[in-house]
Formats: structure tokens, sequence, C-alpha cells
């Protein structure tokens, strides 16, 4: 917690180093210093905007240029993140059911680049010890993995063995529990319920009753760590020999079991959901409850799936959506039901069900083509967080690795579709903050690779599990040879510059069967302060207990491409019966950095690169690689210099569809990242951005999208940008009469993403009259820092951008020899402030 009275005496100079273009501020302290800064402008804010609407800088300004060309930026890498504008949504007819996978251009083939995406590191084997005590008794055993605290664990019967998965090393066993052992699982501890030293819970099931068992970690030096550590790999994992708490099964068998992030407890057994209810009663005593969710009297007002079907349905699979507070439960059968969790995550209710019946005549009766049999037996379900599709709720996956994604929210009424005039753009997309689920409906259907018109998918590819994170998605499948198993990763990071859902695949098989597949936390994220623990707790926790103005936030992550500097790959831990193996994402930057290394900045799969990307995003990425502070990338930090150079000094010319170098797209629909096609949907992304230069009244944002209503669909605002470049920066106002170099558009676009978090999000929230917290940590603001100062000194050490501080002085004597009465000045650190 910070206060006023804690922060030296600043002139308002801090008004805000950020806030200034790249061209003149990267020269002169255009990083953060600390949270004095961020506090004193957050407290000063509502001063300075009636002070700045004073001495508002004039037209053309280059200041208030720089402001637009920077929220331009923010606004087209946000355009069409959502996940749904990439499955061939149509607002003219916003609940049609699409279809996507038919085409061979839907999943691309990279292979020319020569550099896999996904790459596997050397498996890890399961420890001696345990295969040797395996191998001597006869015993039920259970294998899987606890990603959240970065181990595996092993059962046979009633002992339970845990090992960090990383280094094979802090091997911990429990021998308290008197039961057969079925199923584990790590929650986070309620709040103010157990002591500070316990940092997970595990969950343990047998098959007599459920059992809460204290985990804590201590640091090399035998010390707790930091109960909100994201990382603990590195930690040594001590078990308390109590167990917390003990509840009965009474006869029955737990089939799956979920954790919230607030700490709540769901398991399903037969065809009922429970809750492990657990609470702290008093000083010397604490409660702890089963919940049948599934026998309460309100749910009975909604049909149930044993009145539809006509018998009751075991439930098989439990996903849980903590962005949204909502459960998803998924029957042997491929029944759906929908729970709604409430507004704070609290609360349980049912809400809505599909039978498996509903689900595949509505999916054949839209793919028609398709062999009906592809759309049977849903095997596994996966909920789509709001930071990925705000309209999208659910994936669903067939054992056909059919993948079915459906929505929770109502239909468009048919009134306000018949009520729009001819010409006028169709009602705008539902406003998603506040809308609960209410429906559950079917919105796509994707068809998996390799299969044609005639019917013949490929008869041993049989899909047993599935996993999906951001732009990645990962198929378990049975090959049909013995016991060999295949995992299949999908990922668009490479392919999101087009306007639909585009795949490259990359395949792993083993010659084992394939038990457990999850996403575990990159060793990098201790060091990203957009990683989506960081994102989830600053833009939903911190919104619902303070009630922040969501006005302009975007909540929906961006493309990889976008946040690649600062967010980790994705990583995928696949167990399997002979170890333990970890399969990472390379980041598109990190293609180009291999490229550069083994190829060179002339090779054929360089120039297949700036294909795929386009010439700004590529330059972007060289710019990655000159801002790295690796002394062993020099030779390709030349390589990267060479690429800006040469392709970032060449002008962009107003032509449609052509590529950047034209030169041939690696698929045969790909449209040119930097000139797309023309798009008929508008501020998908609900990217009103607030120009920091500007008040917040309406007139003043005249020259942006906030004119029209957001999430409008039709054509965008400023629609002769969208189709002319990717990235205009030349003018805030007016279509191109000259056109920037890709160089210049490409220092425009790292500068916004580099500062986009903090650009589109309150920095400061007031706790009362006197007293102010920032909303990041000094971790955080550290790291911004770093990537900032990273960039001015690769500006002068390559001279990237010529005369930048003479241009920023110049600039400046202008601004205050046009207008005297304008009180401003440069300290002698070169920070541009007002005078109160």
């Amino acid at each position: 917690m910070n206060t006023l009275s804690s922060c030296p005496n600043i002139p308002l100079s801090a008004v805000v180093p950020h806030f200034h273009p790249p061209e003149f501020l990267l020269c002169r302290g255009i990083y953060l210093t600390g949270y004095a800064y961020i506090l004193e402008y957050a407290y000063c804010e509502r001063m300075l905007v009636d002070r700045m609407a004073q001495h508002s800088p004039a037209k053309g300004d280059p200041l208030q240029n720089s402001s637009n060309a920077v929220i331009r930026c923010l606004w087209k890498d946000r355009e069409l993140a959502d996940l749904l504008f990439k499955l061939k949504f149509d607002p003219n007819q916003p609940d049609k059911v699409t279809v996507s996978g038919l085409s061979i251009d839907d999943y691309p083939s990279l292979k020319d680049l020569d550099i896999a995406e996904f790459c596997s590191q050397r498996p890890r084997p399961v420890p001696q010890e345990l295969i040797d005590q395996l191998n001597e008794t006869e015993c039920v055993y259970t294998i899987g993995i606890l990603p959240e605290i970065s181990r595996a664990y092993m059962t046979m019967d009633s002992d339970l063995y845990i090992w960090n998965y990383e280094e094979n090393s802090d091997l911990a066993y429990f021998d308290g529990i008197p039961n057969t052992i079925t199923k584990v699982l790590v929650a986070k501890p309620k709040t103010g319920v157990f002591h500070e030293f316990v940092h997970h819970v595990l969950v343990v099931a047998t098959t007599r009753d459920i059992l809460l068992l204290a985990a804590s970690f201590t640091n090399e030096h035998n010390m707790t760590i930091a109960v909100d550590s994201v990382n603990v790999s590195s930690a040594q994992m001590f078990l308390l020999p109590d167990a917390l708490f003990k509840i009965p099964l009474e006869g029955s068998t737990v089939s799956d079991m979920v954790t919230t992030r607030d700490g709540r407890i769901f398991f399903a057994s037969e065809e009922c959901i429970y809750e492990l209810d657990y609470q702290d009663k008093g000083w010397f005593q604490r409660k702890c409850r089963k919940v049948n969710h599934s026998k309460r009297l309100l749910n009975y007002l909604l049909p149930s799936l044993s009145l539809i079907t006509g018998k009751e349905e075991k439930i098989a699979r439990l996903s849980v959506d903590d962005t949204r507070h909502i459960l998803y439960t998924l029957s042997e059968n491929g029944s759906i039901q929908v729970f709604d969790l409430g507004n704070d995550g609290n609360e349980m209710r049912k809400v809505a069900s599909l039978s498996h019946a509903q689900i595949q005549d509505r999916a054949s009766n839209e793919c028609r083509t398709v062999d009906r049999a592809f759309f049977t037996d849903i095997v596994s379900i996966n909920a789509i967080p709001s930071t990925r599709s705000q309209y999208l709720h659910l994936v669903a996956t067939t054992r056909k690795g059919v993948r079915l994604y459906f929505t929770c929210l109502p239909p468009t009424p048919i009134s306000a579709l018949i009520s729009t005039p001819y010409g006028v753009s169709p009602p705008s997309l539902p406003e998603t903050a506040d809308i609960r689920p209410t429906d559950l409906r079917l919105r796509h259907v994707r068809i998996p690779p390799g299969y044609n018109a005639g019917g013949i998918g490929n008869p041993y590819f049989t899909v047993y599990d599935s996993l999906f994170s951001h732009e990645v998605s990962v198929m378990v499948a049975e090959c049909g040879v013995d016991a060999a198993s295949t995992v299949t990763c999908f990922s668009s990071s490479n392919l999101s510059a087009q306007d639909y859902l585009m795949e490259n695949l990359t395949k792993f098989s083993f010659t084992t069967t394939v038990l457990a597949v999850e996403r575990t936390l990159s060793n990098a994220v201790s060091g990203n302060f957009m990683s989506d623990l960081i994102n989830f707790r600053s833009k939903v926790q911190f919104r619902s207990h303070f009630q922040l103005p969501v006005e302009g936030s975007v909540d929906v992550r961006p493309p990889y491409i976008i946040s690649q500097h600062r967010d980790p790959p994705e990583r995928i831990v696949i167990l399997n019966e002979k170890g333990i193996s970890i399969v990472e994402q390379r980041s598109p930057v990190d293609i180009l950095r291999e490229i550069l290394h083994q190829f060179g900045a002339d090779s054929p799969q360089a120039n297949y690169f700036l294909q795929l990307h386009g010439a700004i995003n590529t330059c972007v990425m060289a710019l990655i690689i000159l801002c790295a502070d690796n002394a062993a990338d020099l030779a390709i930090k030349d390589a990267a210099l060479r690429i800006f150079s040469s392709l970032g000094s060449q002008r962009k010319m107003p032509m449609n569809g052509i590529s950047a170098m034209g030169m041939r797209s690696p698929a045969g629909r790909l449209s040119s990242p930097d000139w797309p096609q023309a798009r008929n949907i508008s501020t998908v992304a609900d990217c009103t951005f607030r120009s920091p230069l500007r008040t917040s009244t309406p007139e003043q944002f005249s020259f942006m999208m906030s004119n029209s209503p957001p999430r409008t669909i039709g054509p965008p605002p400023n629609s002769y940008i969208s189709q002319m470049d990717e990235y205009a920066t030349d003018s805030p106002l007016l279509p191109y009469t000259t056109r920037s170099s890709y160089r210049h558009d490409a220092i425009y676009v790292y500068f916004s993403r580099i500062v986009s978090n903090l650009w589109t999000s309150p920095l400061c929230y007031k706790i009362s009259e006197n007293e102010i917290s920032s909303i990041f940590s000094l971790d955080e603001l550290d790291w911004l820092s770093a990537q900032l100062c990273a960039f001015q000194k690769a500006i002068d050490e390559y001279a990237l951008i010529t005369n930048s501080q003479q241009t920023y002085q110049q600039s400046l004597v202008s601004r205050r020899d046009s207008n005297p009465s304008n009180q401003r000045s440069v300290d002698d650190k070169g920070f541009f402030y007002c005078r109160l």
C-alpha cells in the first residue's frame, strides 16, 4: 500500500513519461522510475485533464499525432482478437452456426520454415525408486500431473508419492491415508481458514472418502516462501502429517474433480455434482461439509437430463471458467450441463443443458456433407475464458476430433434484426460484462484435418483427451497400433493475422499410452507482468472489489505475436507410461532468431517468414532481437539489423492483396498481414481507447472510434486506413497523402505493445481521500522500465531514429514560443510537464 505522504516531493513532471511519442521520449526518460510517478499522476488526474484541456496541443502537433498513432496501433492489434470473429462470423446472421476445417487452407503447412513451432525436451523418467517398488508389489496405482506446483504424483493403493518432474527430485511420501487413492487435485486455500504457511491444499479422493492435505514450500535456506509465489518448481515441498478435513463418500465413486481460483472444490459422483465446502467456524474449530448441488430444489425448475434422455447419466468430466465463474459438466453419454457460479463466484445454480442427441442433430444439420458419426461420442470439454472470447464459452471435442464451439449467451432478438433498415449496420453484439449464462447454443463446428468430401476420415485416429489454451489446442489420440498414441498440437500463433482461423499442426508420437496432458506455467512467468494470473488479478479481481470503471478496457488478450515480448510460450506436459515429456512452443520471434542463426537473413526460410508475418511484424520482431540483452546473439543481431534496415526503409504502397515483398503467400488464401482485406467488423474488440493527452469529454474524441457504438458491426471507422494498411500512423484524421516506411511504423507498433497495459488500464485506485494504491507492483514497473530502456539503447546504438533528441527539443521550443501563456517547461531530465 502506498500513500501520498510516503511519496517524495516530485514535480508534476510525472504527467506522465509514457504519454510522450516514441521518437521524442525514447531518448529522454521514457521509462517509469517507480511508484511516485504513477501515484502522483493518478491522484492529480482530474486536475490535469482540466489544465490540459486549456492548453491542448494545436492541430498537427507531433505530440498529439504520435499519441493518436499509438492509439491506432493498439486498436489494430486488438481488432480481431476475439475468437468468434475468426470462425466465419456473419454480422448479418449473428446466430448462424458456421463450419470450418473442410478446406485445405484451414490447416496450412509451415514446413518451409524448416524450424518446428513445437519442440520436445528430453524425456524425464519416473523416479527409479517408484519403478522398483511398483515392480515388486501388486497394487492398484494411478499417476498424474499437478501443474500448479510443477509436480507429478503416483499412488500405490493408499500410498501417495509426489516429485518434481522438472528436475526429477524432491520426492515426497505420504502414508497416512487408510483407503485406496483414486484421484489427486491441487486447490488454492480459502482466505482466512488456514495458517499462512499452507500454500496449497491437496484434495485426495479415495474409495471411501475425500481428504484435504496441507502443502507447504520452503526455499534452499529452509525458509517458508511467500504465499503468493507463482513458481514453486525450485522450492521444496512438505506435507503436514494430519489431514485438515475428511469427508465420507457414502459408497459413491469420484469421477472428476475441479477447483476454482477462489478455492471452491467441486467433484462429480454418479449423476450428481458435489461441493466440498469448508470454512473457519471458530478459533478452535473448523467446519467441512459435502453439498449436493444436483439435488437442490432450484435445479428441478429446469429440465434435467434424465427427463430428456429417459435415464440418469453419470457425469464423467468437469470444467470451470474462472474468468466468468461458470461450471460445465459432461456426462458419459455426451450431454452437457451449465452451472452459473454467480458474479462473485460464490453461488451455484443450473441454467442450461443439452443432451447428446440434441448436439448431434444440430451439428449434423449444419454439416450435411460430413458423416454423422463424426459428431458422436463427445470425449472432452474445455472452458473458453473471456480472455480468448467474450462470446464463446465452451469447446467440446468428439472422438473423431471435431471441435464444437458453444455460447451461453441468449440469441439475438428477431425484432432487432427485422427493425434494421436497409443499408444500416445490423444491431450491435451484446455487452457481455454483466450478462450471466442463460443458454447453451452451438455456434461453430470445426472439422479435423484429413477429412474430404467423400466422408472418409482417418479410421485409426481416435481422440480420448484434449486441452485448450489461448491459441493452442491439443488432442490426444490412439493410433490403432498396440498401445501407441499421438499428441497433436494445433496452433494459430503464426497465422493470427488472417481473417479466419488457420492452424498449423505438430504431431508427437509415443509408443505407449499417454495418460495425461496438462498446460504448465513457463519458467519465465515470474518476469511476465501480462501473464494470465496477473491479467486475471488486475482485470477481474480488482474491478470486482473496487468497482473500477471498465470503459475502454480490453479483456480479450491480443494474439500471441503481439504479446510475445512479454508473455511466456505455451508449455505442455505429457505423461505416459515411461515418463514425462515437455513440449514447448517457440514464439514467432524465436523462430526468426533460429532462422537467422541457422540460415541467415537472405535465406529462403527468411523470405518465407516475411511472407507469413508481413513486413511490419517482421520489423517488430527484428526490434525485439535488437533489444535483447544477450552478448551471444551478436551475429543474430547483425542479421536482424540487416532485415530491419533493408526492409524497413521501403515505402509502403497502397495496394490491396499484394504481399509485403511481392511474393506468393505461404497458403493460397493467406491475405497480406500488412494490407488485410476489407473487414466488415468494427470495434469488435471493444477498443475505445482514451488518449492520455485529452480529456474524457466526447467532443475531444471525434478522431477515434468512440463516436461509433462499441461492438457495432458494419464498416469500421477509419475504414480507409484498415483497407490500406495494418498500422496507419501517418495522419490521425485524413487518408494517407504520404506513405511512411515499415521501419517508422514498426517503431510505433513495438512501443505501443510495450506500454499497452499501462496505456489502456487504470494505474491506481483511490482508497480514501488521502490514500491511493497502484495496480501494478514494483516488479511489474521494473519490467516495463527495463523494456523501454533496452528499446532506447537499441535506438541509440543502431541509429534507428535520426536526430531524435534534436527533433524533440525543437518541438518543445516551437510549442512554447507559439503559445506563451502555456507555461510548460522541460526539466533537467528532459521530462515535459505542466505547472499548476
